[in-house]
């Protein structure tokens, strides 16, 4: 599985394009096989978004099989890594201020994105990306591979103040 997504040579040539060249470590393994079983007729339930509680730089969802639209996809809320990344007071460990909850009930309001595609496709996401696990209303279960990429001075850039430039650790 490491070869197959971080160590790829496209999805390692755009992290390195967006993080900086050499300064990405060699992964050793994935983040997992992430399976939504189908919902069947079970009622619809609301999408809730979340931001992730470990510290990463980029994340990556790559598709095993084809996932059709509403067949539990990736799911986004675009543009929430700006409203919740000023709402933590660390720029990459989970640490919300007071403004965190404010700012999820803003995004939950906001349109979602179903991220369905093709087996082999990848999302690209920022650590503060609103997201959550499509709801899957498909007959087929939907299996991708997630991965984080970490820079070598992440463990060093963990206790920094969310600086006001989101995009300060970025090479872009």
């Amino acid at each position: 599985m490491v070869q197959l997504l971080p160590k790829n040579p496209i999805v390692w040539g755009i992290a390195e394009q967006l993080l900086g060249a050499g300064t990405l470590p060699e992964p050793e393994r994935v983040r997992g096989i992430y399976n939504i079983l189908p919902e069947g007729d079970a009622p619809e339930q609301p999408y809730r978004c979340h931001v992730d509680q470990h510290p990463f730089n980029l994340g990556v969802v790559a598709y095993i099989d084809n996932v059709p639209p509403n067949g539990g996809g990736f799911t986004v809320w675009p543009g929430s890594h700006r409203i919740f990344y000023p709402t933590f007071a660390t720029e990459y460990t989970f640490t919300p201020t007071d403004a965190a909850q404010a700012a999820v009930a803003a995004v939950q309001q906001q349109a979602y994105v179903d991220c369905y595609g093709a087996a082999g496709d990848v999302v690209f996401w920022h650590h503060r990306l609103g997201h959550s696990a499509g709801h899957n209303r498909s007959r087929q279960i939907r299996q991708a591979v997630l991965y984080d990429f970490k820079k070598y001075n992440l463990e060093e850039r963990q206790a920094v103040p969310t600086p006001p430039d989101m995009w300060t650790d970025w090479s872009i």
